[in-house]
């Protein structure tokens, strides 16, 4: 047996001890586990729990097992507390008393027997067509479970977790081909270890000799046949397909609300009953989300994703669809009726939010404060279809109180506007539109920044984007997504250019025009997570080559984004991985446009979700050292055109306070961001630089971070206290490779965040 496959035997034996012998353990940390008031040794406790892990046993498919039980008795000191053991033993004892303590150690054996293989799997139904849909795969194809093969398979251990799930999987493919009163439980398997030819009598003694033989070969590697038989019905419509009858649907209906369709107003629209009172929705809007119609089979996946299709609108708060009854017509149809209670149309948005960063960067120093509010009005209902329109204006400013009446070093103010439409309004794939979740996204925003004695950045943009999601895979495009930058520069700014002349292309105004498109899939496996992103952005690919006039202000880059995420979830704890990288790439006529990826679109390390021993745009690039960096590239500066980082988390619970979950995590970050090669040697820098991507440096480049953490978890959001060390700094790479420089226990850096990195 694999060892991951025998650890996880062993934590569900352990699972099946009574509840009088479980332990009551406290955490300190997730690291150390102590007793708290153990239970008093009873051996009828412990033959009930042998009782219980023979039985899982048995279910697992392990063959002829026994579970065995030992006990011996010591003393030990009052007031004695011990670390628990992971391993498959149990200590027990009475409760505390002043004086010697009588002690239990009691010990679970388990003999765990072979397994018992599935030799034949067979389905006699008595039914011709739900035998042949239960031998067609083709049928599989609209099964609410993904699997489109049996879930049992000859050479599979037998369990009876994968029978029943292979019963439900039968189920749900005669569900979703018309058998609306078909049930799991109309299934049974039976499961048959006796091979007749093992016992057939024969006065050949070779003959004789030969099924010994066998029958000890089926004793070391026992088999079973196993077939899917069907229950004798009493009702004998569970044998008829049904098809979909009158649909009825109440839009406006009140919480609670059971009052029949006398009350409200009545239409018809493509076959379908509205009952109405405001008329709040369009009739073609409503239907259009129903995958049951009327006359249609019934198929199970259909009634799930109308019952989805209402509640990803967000317009109502309540959706109920229910079968009201059954009628027998020429075939047997099934009514229905579509229960929708609306939330509230229209809602105020007000909020604040504060921040405080201490040091400096290329801009300020000292102690500074970030205040902003944003004020916006959602409407989830507009031109009666659900579509949601969004409307925010946000204001900010940064202070630093030590400069005095110079305080305010930044002043912000955007407007935006949105529309979310639950369709598509270009049409790529109408054959399946109704086996998926889509929407159109318009978008405009318009932004003014002022950087005191550095700039004045006014922004325009709108755009439109299509996304469709299916299962787990989520696709957005965006075919036109406009942005105009302008930028005054100050003073201040052309002093820091003209010490680091590469921040004169970081720093430009210019036009966006261009498209985006990312994939996004994520998938859920018993406790494992995996979640996958690519994204590809581009400027001035097409609008290039259509208007030449625009070549001195259009932008014109490639831009890619990958990330990987892996979770492993466990009882109280987690681990999570991630992976991540992007690279962007300039190209067309060498002015300040096209040299690098305009700064509003680099890369950057440090702050609460990246690097976080490093404070925002202060990693990297690459491995410059502290007196380079300080004379030609400023810190809070720190871009670039290539980012590589790899994050890991141990997360565990610690405990509850005040009804607040405390949570805590040890973590890692590995990273950097890096210039490509040729933008360093155009720069007018010192071309010894090395903030270029090297492979033959990338160990030097890259940086570690490790911390901790403290997390208050309030369910709908989290709030994250993280404490990271810089145990690899790039900056002095020429020192030992930059391991564990200057560090000491008041060298970290504290990061305040909202939720989890990823």
């Amino acid at each position: 047996m694999p060892a991951t496959e025998k650890k996880a035997l062993e934590i569900r034996l352990q699972g099946q001890l009574d509840d009088s012998l479980r332990l009551r353990t406290k955490s300190y940390a997730g690291l150390y586990r102590e007793l708290v008031a153990p239970p008093a040794y009873d051996s009828a406790n412990a033959a009930r729990s042998k009782v219980f892990m023979n039985a899982l046993l048995e279910t697992e498919g392990f063959f002829r097992s026994s579970v065995s039980d030992s006990v011996f008795m010591d003393e030990y000191p009052s007031n004695f507390s011990e670390r628990l053991s992971y391993t498959f033993s149990y200590f027990f004892s009475g409760k505390k008393y002043r004086g010697p303590q009588t002690r239990a150690h009691l010990f679970f054996t388990a003999k765990v027997g072979p397994p018992l293989l599935i030799d034949t799997l067979r389905y006699a139904l008595s039914d011709s067509m739900l035998q042949a849909l239960a031998l067609n795969p083709r049928a599989l194809r609209n099964s609410t479970i993904t699997a489109t093969t049996p879930l049992l398979k000859k050479g599979d251990r037998f369990r009876q977790a994968d029978v029943a799930r292979e019963l439900e999987r039968l189920g749900d493919v005669f569900k979703n081909n018309g058998y609306f009163k078909f049930i799991a439980d109309d299934l049974y398997a039976e499961a048959d270890t006796v091979d007749l030819s093992l016992i057939t009598i024969d006065n050949d003694p070779f003959d004789q000799l030969s099924l010994l033989e066998e029958a000890q070969k089926r004793k070391e590697k026992p088999t079973v046949k196993v077939t899917i038989k069907k229950r004798p019905v009493t009702d004998s419509t569970k044998l008829l397909q049904h098809y979909i009858g009158n649909v009825r649907i109440f839009p406006e209906l009140e919480l609670a609300d059971t009052s029949g369709a006398s009350r409200f107003k009545r239409m018809e629209h493509r076959g379908f009953e509205i009952y109405y009172d405001k008329n709040k929705y369009k009739p073609g809007f409503l239907t259009r989300q129903s995958r049951l119609e009327k006359d249609s089979l019934f198929r199970q996946i259909d009634y799930v994703r109308t019952v989805n299709a209402y509640n990803q609108l967000g317009v109502w708060q309540q959706v109920t669809v229910e079968a009201t009854g059954i009628r027998n017509d020429t075939v047997p149809k099934v009514d229905f009726d579509i229960r929708l209670s609306p939330s509230m149309k229209q809602s105020l948005i007000f909020e604040l939010e504060g921040s405080r960063n201490t040091g400096s960067d290329a801009f300020a120093t000292g102690n500074l404060l970030g205040l902003g509010a944003n004020i916006g009005i959602r409407n989830k209902n507009v031109a009666r279809e659900a579509i949601q329109s969004s409307t925010q204006l946000r204001g900010g400013i940064e202070l630093n109180p030590s400069r005095g009446t110079a305080f305010i070093l930044t002043r912000q103010l955007s407007l935006s506007h949105s529309y979310s439409i639950p369709k598509l309004l270009i049409k790529l794939r109408p054959q399946n539109t109704r086996l998926r979740s889509e929407r159109t996204i318009i978008n405009a925003t318009a932004g003014y920044t002022e950087r005191k004695d550095y700039f004045n950045l006014g922004t325009i943009n709108t755009s439109i984007g299509f996304e469709s999601a299916r299962r787990n895979n989520v696709f957005f495009f965006s075919p036109f997504n406009i942005e105009l930058n302008s930028l005054t520069r100050k003073p201040g700014l052309d002093s820091l250019i003209r010490a680091n002349p590469l921040l004169a292309y970081n720093f430009s105004d210019g036009l966006i025009i261009g498209t985006k498109f990312s994939f996004v899939n994520s998938k859920t496996r018993s406790n494992k997570f995996r979640y996958i992103k690519l994204a590809v952005e581009e400027s001035g690919g097409l609008t290039g080559f259509l208007f030449k006039g625009l070549y001195n202000d259009l932008f014109r880059f490639v831009k890619l984004d990958a990330e990987y995420v892996y979770k492993i979830e466990q009882p109280k704890s987690l681990w999570a991985f991630r992976l991540m990288g992007g690279y962007g790439y300039s190209y067309g006529e060498n002015n300040d446009k096209n040299f690098t990826l305009p700064f509003f679109r680099q890369f950057f390390a440090g702050g609460p979700n990246s690097m976080r021993a490093w404070t925002v745009r202060s990693l990297g690039p690459g491995s410059v050292n502290d007196s380079a960096f300080n004379a030609q590239l400023p810190a809070g500066l720190r871009l670039g055109d290539i980012q590589l980082e790899g994050n890991i988390e141990y997360r565990f619970n610690l405990g509850t306070l005040g009804g607040i979950k405390l949570k805590s995590a040890l973590f890692t970050d590995i990273g950097n961001v890096w210039y490509r090669p040729e933008v360093l040697k155009g720069s007018g820098l010192n071309e010894q630089l090395p903030i270029e991507f090297n492979l033959s440096r990338l160990y030097k480049d890259l940086a570690v971070a490790g911390g901790t953490s403290l997390r208050l978890d309030f369910d709908y959001f989290l709030i994250r206290l993280d404490y990271a060390f810089k145990l690899k700094n790039p900056f002095y790479s020429d020192i030992n490779d930059g391991w564990f420089h200057k560090l000491s226990l008041n060298s970290g850096q504290l990061q305040l965040g909202i939720n989890y990195p990823f």
